[in-house]
Order: C-alpha cells, then sequence, then structure tokens
C-alpha cells in the first residue's frame, strides 16, 4: 500500500522551522504531538510515496515512532481515536488514490 509524502512545517522556535517529511496520514499525529506548532496550512506535497504492507503494521509503527503524551494516551490514538478509527481513514485516503 501506499500514500504519498508530504513535507509538514514544525515550528520549534521563533526563528526555527523545519519540514517533517511524512505520509499524508501522519499529519493529525504530528498536530497531537506538536499543537499549534505544526503549520498545517502551509502543508507541500511531494513527488515521494510512503509505502506500507498493511494498515495493522503501519498502526504499530506510528505507536512506536511518536510514542505517547505526557497523560500516557500514544499520539496516534489522540490522533485517531483507535485502531478501527485509523483503518477507516487509510481506507478513505486509498480509495482517493484509486
Amino acid at each position: 500500500m501506499q500514500l504519498a509524502k508530504v513535507l509538514v512545517p514544525i515550528q520549534r522556535d521563533v526563528v526555527c522551522t523545519v519540514q517533517a517529511e511524512v505520509g499524508e496520514h501522519e499529519i493529525e499525529v504530528l498536530k497531537a504531538v506538536h499543537g499549534e506548532k505544526c503549520l498545517a496550512d502551509n502543508i507541500l506535497p511531494t513527488p515521494e510515496m510512503h509505502s506500507f504492507d498493511t494498515i495493522e503494521e503501519e498502526f504499530d509503527r506510528l505507536l512506536r515512532l511518536y510514542g505517547a503524551g505526557t497523560n500516557g494516551v500514544p499520539y496516534v490514538v489522540q490522533a485517531y481515536g483507535n485502531p478501527h478509527e485509523f483503518k477507516r481513514q487509510i481506507q478513505a485516503l486509498l480509495s482517493k488514490r484509486k
């Protein structure tokens, strides 16, 4: 499976903004991690694709990659609510690509 990659600007401080190249489905997770510092209005597409084998494996990858907030709730769960909703959202993105 493949989804588009995007460049998401994240404001580190007043003078420093970094570009995170992530799969388009990770934007919501970055919003959960960085809040207002994730400048979602300025996202740019890239020609690259993010590949993964199964939706379940991708959910697990995001759990490991982003971890949990100070409240103990994983950021991917904060962004999507639960694995079922994550799967539904990924399937919607995949169907848009067809």
